[in-house]
């Protein structure tokens, strides 16, 4: 019995270790199944928490969006994991008229296919400081 806690207390802190690795891989994986090019920083990755600095997606000789800092709150339930709330600072964001739809450039390929439902906002804590649209 000693010996398997021993082995799982080594593997929890093998995870807790390599989490920016495996978080790192994880983020670009998603991103290059949707085609988004993007660069980024983890700089905390915590239990609750995560902090991304240095965001960048889109062409990156003219992102669609850039952002100083992006942090997000996550909590877990009886379905898994899942978003609380998410706070960006200095956030630029390029968005364009196509056919008299919002185009966000490589962003819309991260959102979800039109339902044919009315628009709605998520059930998600946002808060934005000091951003611009063009």
């Amino acid at each position: 019995m000693l010996v398997v806690a021993l082995v799982l207390l080594a593997l929890l802190i093998g995870v807790w270790v390599l989490r920016k690795q495996i978080a790192t891989g994880f983020i670009d994986r998603e991103l290059a199944r949707a085609e988004v090019p993007a660069r980024y920083e983890i700089a905390d990755l915590a239990l609750g928490g995560q902090r991304l600095t240095n965001v960048v997606l889109g062409d990156p000789a003219d992102p669609d969006l850039v952002a100083d800092w992006v942090e997000t709150r996550t909590g877990i339930g009886l379905s898994g994991p899942y978003l609380e709330a998410v706070r960006a600072g200095r956030v630029r964001l390029r968005g364009r008229l196509v056919d008299g739809r919002l185009s966000l450039g490589a962003i819309d390929r991260l959102l979800p296919a039109p339902s044919g439902k009315p628009f709605a906002l998520p059930a998600l804590d946002a808060t934005v400081d000091d951003a611009r649209i063009r």
